[in-house]
């Protein structure tokens, strides 16, 4: 488990001593996220809450806007709970003067714990694994932003816990 959170460490502080100091715009965006049909049936509920923090790194990327993004997932309702935490090298690419389209490979970690119920067991899993994300966002106003993002997970206890969010998001 430490191998995971020391790659994480290394990439933030990696993403954070790239930018010159005092130049580096920083993103934080806060939504919805609705569960993959999996989660929706085992927790009986719909949605969940996404909170994201991204930080742009100072070099150019392959095809956009090169980021380091750190996104929290949590469903606390229904029969059990979900909760990720994930960080992932990303790139934003605008492919319209206030649209863009972007993709991002890291690592996230995943804890499911599904309460017992009359027709199972309880259970829990926790997890480090690789994964990504794929996002569409457009600018409301030079800073005001909301933006889609498919988020993928591995399995967890035979649940796909992979999910889509939408989130409200402020560029600083």
């Amino acid at each position: 488990m430490l191998r995971p959170l020391a790659l994480v460490t290394l990439l933030c502080s990696t993403a954070l001593a790239a930018q010159p100091a005092g130049t580096t715009p920083l993103l934080l965006q806060v939504g919805g996220d609705y569960l993959g049909a999996d989660l929706r049936k085992a927790l009986e509920t719909d949605w969940g809450y996404h909170a994201g923090l991204a930080t742009l790194v100072a070099e150019s990327g392959m095809v956009g806007v090169p980021s380091v993004d750190l996104d929290f997932r949590y469903a606390p309702d229904g029969e059990g709970s979900l909760f990720t935490f994930s960080a992932c090298y990303t790139e934003r690419a605008m492919i319209a003067p206030q649209f863009w389209i972007g993709a991002g490979f890291g690592s996230n970690f995943v804890r499911l714990k599904l309460d017992e119920t009359p027709e199972r067991a309880g259970a829990s899993d926790r997890r480090w694994s690789l994964g990504g994300k794929a996002m569409a966002g457009y600018l409301l106003s030079d800073r005001l932003f909301v933006e889609a993002t498919y988020h993928y997970t591995r399995d967890a206890l035979d649940l796909d816990t992979s999910s889509a969010s939408i989130s409200l998001g402020y560029w600083f």
